[in-house]
């Protein structure tokens, strides 16, 4: 059951991003709810809508936090904005993926935390586009290199430059998901926001990538409530007559439809978001609480509890999204990393077990090294499977 504190702070989100009407915060516990924010990296929102309740020795170091977060997001945008005016200069085409396309569906988009700037462009112009951000300054650090994206850096600055979005699973729904995804630059649209201009996805585009990002973290390290909002805010500006036609048969057939109807029934529930008619098959009160007790759980990214990663490696198969028995999961978990880290496996099968045990071996020993967290067997099991519950009842990928 969420607790008094978490319900002010649901009813703050709601309040600011669809007019909810405001809690009774007298009995709140300030400094726990302003913390809470923070691990769900909606802080700047939080504090927008309850300053003027807050005591006099958290007000100061609140409003400084707030300034901070903003100033970020302002500094997030105007990034956007210079590599808008650097590519277009350079005839090279793209599009921006969550982060500033999200908050751009925001009441106010600076009030959305801002990370990395995320971007995308067609893989026939990967080389080009490094070569140029490399001669202005940027460089793409040692390991940077992800399944979907480069980080390039200056200074402060991170730009990922991806070739896909994040979350694609493999088999027959990655070539159902990618050929939807292949028109996505050409039917993006310009943005504009305090003289800042940069393209963003088109509606169906950038729903496809919210439902795709939110799921892999959610049934990975986990997700915080910043996830929520983003999804809240989109499907809330839909009426249901359009996102039926922009939505239904193509969610279908990637096996994201049931997700993104208990997404919307979540953002109803806890957020104020507008009841939507296509998401209220099967509306179980129960099951939502457990949906908004598990991201309260996680923070964002798994920022409050970082053992998550390990009960997702017990019913988790990273590389097709789907939910399994721990006996099953396991041993596809350590074959996919085997084949990684030692590719002789995948051609010579009767190595497999020699890759296993280096994969484990390698984990104990970035374990030591403090670089990922430490294992408790009974804990991880436990959580994996209270975990399993609910993310086998999103069906995704089916």
């Amino acid at each position: 059951m969420i607790s008094e504190t978490q319900q002010a702070l649901l009813n703050s989100l709601g309040t600011h991003l669809f007019q909810k009407q405001p809690s009774d915060y007298r009995s709140v516990d300030w400094a726990s709810l302003l913390k809470e924010a923070e691990m769900q990296t909606v802080f700047p929102i939080v504090f927008s809508v309850v300053e003027p309740y807050l005591p006099d020795e958290l007000s100061k170091t609140a409003k400084t936090g707030y300034f901070v977060h903003l100033a970020s997001s302002m500094r997030n945008a105007h990034q956007h904005g210079e590599l808008h005016k650097l590519l277009s200069e350079h005839g090279l085409p793209y599009v921006i993926i969550k982060g500033m396309a999200s908050a751009s569906y925001y009441p106010d988009p600076f009030l959305r935390s801002m990370g990395d700037v995320d971007f995308l462009v067609p893989k026939d112009k990967l080389e080009e586009t490094k070569k140029l951000l490399t001669g202005e300054g940027y460089s793409a650090k040692e390991n940077s290199r992800h399944h979907s994206h480069i980080a390039f850096h200056r200074g402060k600055e991170i730009l990922e430059m991806h070739w896909e979005p994040n979350g694609l699973p493999e088999g027959e729904k990655y070539e159902i998901c990618r050929q939807y995804l292949d028109d996505m630059i050409e039917r993006s649209v310009l943005y504009e926001i305090r003289d800042e201009r940069f393209m963003i996805p088109d509606p169906f585009h950038h729903g496809l990538i919210l439902l795709l990002h939110t799921a892999t973290h959610m049934i990975n390290t986990g997700i915080g409530l910043r996830h929520l909002c983003d999804w809240a805010v989109f499907a809330g500006k839909l009426k249901d007559e359009e996102f039926r036609a922009l939505f239904e048969e193509k969610l279908k057939a990637a096996g994201l439809w049931r997700f993104a109807q208990l997404l919307t029934q979540l953002a109803t529930r806890y957020l104020g978001c507008p009841k939507a008619v296509w998401a209220e098959e099967d509306d179980d009160p129960d099951f939502l609480e457990a949906m908004i007790e598990d991201i309260f759980a996680s923070g964002n990214f798994g920022k409050k509890d970082v053992e998550r990663i390990n009960e997702a490696k017990l019913m988790t198969v990273e590389s097709t999204g789907s939910v399994e028995r721990s006996n099953t999961v396991v041993l596809k978990v350590l074959t996919e990393k085997a084949y990684k880290e030692m590719p002789v496996c995948k051609k010579v099968k009767i190595l497999l077990p020699i890759g296993w045990l280096y994969v484990g071996i390698r984990h104990m020993i970035l374990v030591i090294k403090g670089k990922r967290p430490k294992v408790h067997l009974n804990k991880m099991i436990s959580g994996a499977e209270t975990r399993r519950e609910i993310y086998t009842q999103f069906q995704l990928f089916r």
